[in-house]
């Protein structure tokens, strides 16, 4: 599905479309998160041309997010649960 977005966060327009990803780069979590905070030496070196991009797509996700904290969405960001196990 594709969604283009207004700078109010309206939807301007939306499509389901099939697709063939190609994908140029195998980014990860870490990466990424490097890369965000300005730090693409080394390994994460591979991430600099993509920062402009991940950080327009890292301020459109914190802008949803806000909006759906304000409508009411839950927070289900939970500890993790933990099993212990004792003796027999």
């Amino acid at each position: 599905m594709r969604i283009d977005f207004d700078s109010n966060l309206h939807v301007r327009d939306q499509d389901f479309c099939a697709a063939v990803i190609h994908s140029r780069a195998r980014l990860d979590y870490p990466g990424v998160a490097a890369a965000l905070a300005g730090k693409v030496q080394g390994k994460q070196k591979k991430y600099e041309p993509l920062v402009p991009a991940l950080r327009a797509l890292d301020l459109l996700a914190r802008k949803l997010r806000v909006r759906r904290q304000q409508g009411g969405a839950l927070d289900l960001d939970l500890p993790q649960v933990v099993v212990e196990l004792g003796p027999r």
